[in-house]
């Protein structure tokens, strides 16, 4: 019987230790016993102790505790030097694997040359389905879906939970933690992926759970549903510099002569109206982020 090729499963740890530990627990039941773990820890210091115990339960995970937060591109980069697999499994810390998810996205990923990222269907923990993005508009900056078929279906974006050959990544140089390491980074990586001549697939009989519920009303109207301002920089920053790169000449003129100052305005405009907290920290941050993404060498 042909040996299972190791499959190095890369998790990025962010102060919660308890989401942390389903997971661990989530990849231990796996039909698709040949891997090697991997925790990048960006947590900060108080909770440094929590995951020392969890860990105690786990004495064949590799734990990195950066003692900073790397973000989601520096952390992947650093896992990946670690990691021995031929085959690479990206993620965070807050889902859940179904026992057979491993097994199907390898038997798939080795089957299709042509195949360069998979990731499986996403689902929050009440078995809602989490609707996957097709792509961004280069034209709008505008996050595009569409109606999906059961099994395997080509994407531009394979976000959140990546599986990815070690070749491939070496190829590609890994991810940008430069231009694109909190948001965008999965983007990216899928569109130098797509660039080399290679297929972005989501396959939805293979299943993850996103250990969370839907969340209740519009998130796109609600200002303070992020933690920290400065996600506003990165927001803007990196969808500029995403459209930057891989806009042809008329789509760029198309989002920097009106989406963009329509992008701004709409941010800027929720911000005033409805944000409850830190109002002017937010406004900054925006537009901050705009002349980052506008101006900084790429």
């Amino acid at each position: 019987m042909k040996q299972q090729p190791l499959v190095s499963i890369i998790i990025i740890a962010y102060n919660r230790p308890h989401t942390l530990s389903k997971l661990l627990q989530s990849i231990y039941k796996s039909s698709y016993k040949n891997t090697e773990l991997i925790v990048v820890n960006n947590s900060e210091e108080i909770y440094k102790s929590q995951y020392e115990e969890i860990m105690q339960d786990y004495p064949s995970i590799g734990h990195i505790w950066c003692g900073k937060n790397l973000f989601i591109s520096g952390a992947w980069n650093v896992g990946f030097k670690r990691a021995k697999g031929d085959l690479i499994f990206f993620c965070g810390d807050d889902y859940i694997f179904d026992k057979m998810m491993l097994s199907q996205l390898t038997k798939f990923i080795l089957s299709n040359d042509d195949c360069g990222v998979v990731g499986p269907g996403v689902y929050y923990s009440n078995n809602e389905i989490f609707p996957p993005l097709f792509s961004i508009s280069l034209s709008t900056g505008i996050p595009l879906a569409k109606k999906y078929n059961p099994g395997a279906n080509l994407v531009h974006i394979v976000d959140g939970v990546i599986m990815i050959k070690r070749c491939l990544v070496n190829e590609i140089s890994g991810f940008d933690e430069k231009n694109f390491n909190f948001y965008l980074e999965s983007a990216d990586l899928c569109a130098r992926i797509r660039q080399k001549g290679y297929k972005c697939i989501i396959l939805f009989e293979a299943k993850v759970w996103h250990d969370h519920l839907p969340r209740k009303g519009n998130m796109f109207t609600d200002p303070d549903r992020y933690k920290y301002s400065k996600t506003y920089y990165y927001l803007l920053s990196t969808k500029i510099k995403f459209i930057r790169k891989y806009a042809d000449i008329l789509q760029k003129i198309s989002f920097f002569c009106l989406f963009l100052w329509l992008l701004i305005v709409w941010h800027g405009a929720i911000i005033l109206l409805l944000s409850k907290q830190k109002k002017r920290e937010k406004i900054i941050m925006l537009y901050k982020g705009a002349i980052n993404g506008i101006f900084e060498k790429l």
